[in-house]
């Protein structure tokens, strides 16, 4: 599935044009490549991202004589991504979103969806019940009711998680709804032109 145009207001933050010139050079070379994850999800909510991810289809060896780091093709990616909101890929160059699991008429619905079997996707990475709280509570969204049983049902496994990577999920969730609070005070949370 994809939506076009896609109503994201080019940031003016240099890590977006760092980003959108890393997709740029790889559409120069023929290779498909487009922005991914949070990202899109922050930008789509009118939000600014803390970082960029680049999914492409060039091979290893291809990314690698043009960039230093790691890459995925966006069929392969998805599969990987957490839940539907952070597998939407953003093509900078012709505005446009690509949508492979659903993920923005979740966003729309202000749904919190696993992408798979959420009662595995969970067990894969406990972590991945706190992350799911965090993004509820700072997007104000939703858990999908399956999302939500499996959720519930694996709860008593988070003691397996390390104490610091609960810790550092936990910091992030109290920054999100501090910066949450903020903005609801300051009136910016009139919700991006794309929900309307």
């Amino acid at each position: 599935m994809e939506s076009n145009p896609a109503k994201i207001a080019r940031s003016g933050d240099p890590r977006y044009g760092a980003a959108a010139q890393i997709v740029a050079k790889l559409h120069e070379r023929g290779y498909a490549a487009y922005f991914v994850g949070g990202c899109v999800r922050d930008l789509l909510l009118g939000q600014s991202p803390k970082d960029y991810d680049v999914a492409t289809d060039a091979k290893p060896e291809e990314v690698q004589a043009l960039f230093p780091g790691n890459y995925a093709g966006i069929e392969e990616d998805s599969r990987r991504r957490d839940f539907t909101l952070n597998a939407l890929y953003y093509d900078p160059s012709q505005d446009r979103i690509i949508d492979l699991v659903d993920g923005l008429p979740d966003l729309r619905q202000r749904i919190l969806r696993m992408i798979g079997d959420p009662f595995e996707r969970f067990d894969d990475d406990w972590l991945r019940m706190l992350r799911a709280v965090r993004f509820a509570a700072r997007f104000a969204l939703r858990i999908d009711p399956l999302t939500f049983e499996a959720l519930h049902s694996i709860a008593p496994l988070i003691t397996g998680v390390a104490p610091e990577r609960r810790t550092e999920e936990i910091r992030l969730m109290l920054h999100s709804w501090f910066v949450t609070a903020e903005r609801s005070v300051a009136g910016a949370l009139a919700g991006p032109p794309f929900l309307e």
